[in-house]
């Protein structure tokens, strides 16, 4: 119950609504006390919350303004517990070389259905003598420098995730009449760059009592919010292959390998086949930016 005016959590969130500074109390009423008043509504319990009103000395308005800032570090991916990319190679060579776990992607017909990492399509190839060692034993260590997590924090992640909380109120009045005011800003840069969060709260309230048996209250609210989810997530790293590139060295869109996608050649058949405006290339990046 806010001023009086009861609430319900289902369809209205009065928090939402609510900038915490022009609130004056909150009260809890529960069995009795809060049916003696609220009726059976108020099996439950209630919440009573009364917001700040007007006036502060006679003739002396109040301006008050506040600013709030907090910072908090962004996810540090090389917490993930993977392997390193070095490790990570030795234990793929052993996968692959030493047992017969992978020997299926031997036959070309069934490497064709899958996307694999680029890591496994080089021993694959050195097992089946397409290439020589020494040119898979260089790719392999170009590979074992490369971890995805490095590249995927500079591109996506801000250097910190921000709150920043403005708070502006004004009151002030005379012996009949009491005004105040209050504006609120919430601006919250979350970690990725493309998430963020706006939200602007304003409270107007007018209390006159021209007797003091009579009073008349005017109040009003405005609630803006707006919400951005166009980043990426940590969980997005699950999808793609720890020894991968999002960009090359000139700063162009890689062909990425994505776990769960159909094969790449088979997109660039679909969309040559029905003459789509795309290749169908999949880059973690170009969605991002697109």
């Amino acid at each position: 119950v806010v001023d009086g005016a009861p609430f319900y959590s289902s369809v209205v969130d009065p928090w939402s609504l609510m900038n915490p500074v022009d609130v004056e109390s909150i009260t809890v009423l529960k069995d009795a006390a809060a049916a003696s008043i609220w009726g059976s509504q108020a099996a439950n319990g209630v919440i009573v919350i009364t917001t700040k009103s007007g006036g502060y000395k006679k003739g002396q308005p109040l301006m008050q303004v506040s600013v709030d800032y907090l910072a908090q570090p962004v996810p540090r991916l090389s917490k993930i517990p993977w392997a390193s990319s070095k490790d990570a190679v030795d234990i793929y060579r052993w996968m692959i070389r030493e047992k017969d776990w992978f020997d299926q992607f031997l036959d070309d017909n069934t490497r064709s259905r899958y996307e694999i990492p680029e890591v496994m399509s080089v021993l694959i190839d050195m097992k089946k003598g397409n290439i020589s060692e020494a040119e898979g034993n260089n790719k392999l260590e170009a590979l074992s420098h490369i971890d995805v997590r490095n590249e995927f924090r500079d591109l996506f992640f801000r250097k910190i995730e921000s709150n920043k909380k403005v708070n502006l109120s004004f009151q002030g009045g005379s012996d009949v009449n009491k005004v105040r005011t209050s504006i609120s800003g919430l601006f919250n840069d979350q970690y990725s760059k493309g998430n963020s969060e706006f939200q602007v709260i304003g409270n107007f309230t007018d209390e006159y009592m021209p007797k003091k048996w009579l009073k008349f209250s005017f109040g009003s609210n405005i609630f803006l919010s707006q919400l951005k989810q166009n980043g990426v997530v940590v969980n997005d790293l699950a999808d793609i292959p720890q020894m991968s590139r999002i960009l090359d060295e000139d700063g162009n869109y890689t062909q990425m390998v994505n776990y769960y996608n159909i094969p790449h050649w088979r997109r660039k058949d679909t969309a040559t086949k029905y003459k789509l405006p795309y290749d169908w290339d999949w880059n973690l990046k170009r969605d991002i930016d697109n």
